[in-house]
């Protein structure tokens, strides 16, 4: 059983093998199938619990073993901005972008994840964009 970040996880995995090495000689490895994935996020730790059943076990790793586990999942891709460049369009969250014309434009994003100092931007932002970072507050629409 292993604890994994529930942000990890918003999509189910399509490939549920994984490999699993012993952290003291991770030339020790087998394979195992995610058998379950709790729906409940532990409040304390943000993670949920998953459960491998192993493929057998290889000379050197027994049974309470210390191991990672790595598995493969698909990639998404998001924009870190700071706190400063995140302000609101009536309700929902905003930036504001600079257009070709050199103009502000409010631009509504949807945020994935909010961290210490920064947010993670998870839709609305292609990348590349040119994005006010400082002042957006003094900003207003015409």
């Amino acid at each position: 059983m292993f604890n994994v970040y529930e942000s990890l996880l918003a999509e189910p995995p399509s490939d549920k093998s994984v490999v699993v090495s012993l952290l003291d000689n991770p030339a020790i490895k087998t394979s195992g199938t995610v058998r379950e994935i709790t729906p409940a996020v532990s409040a304390q730790t943000g993670t949920v619990q998953v459960k491998v059943t192993l493929n057998g076990l290889p000379e050197g790793m027994q049974l309470g073993s210390v191991v990672s586990a790595t598995a493969k999942a698909p990639g998404k891709s998001a924009v870190e901005l700071p706190w400063s460049a995140l302000t609101k369009n009536l309700s929902d969250p905003a930036v504001w972008l600079v257009d070709a014309d050199g103009k502000a434009q409010l631009h509504t994003v949807t945020v994935g994840r909010y961290l210490t100092g920064k947010v993670i931007i998870s839709a609305g932002l292609e990348g590349g964009e040119k994005v006010i970072i400082a002042g957006g507050q003094l900003l207003h629409r015409e």
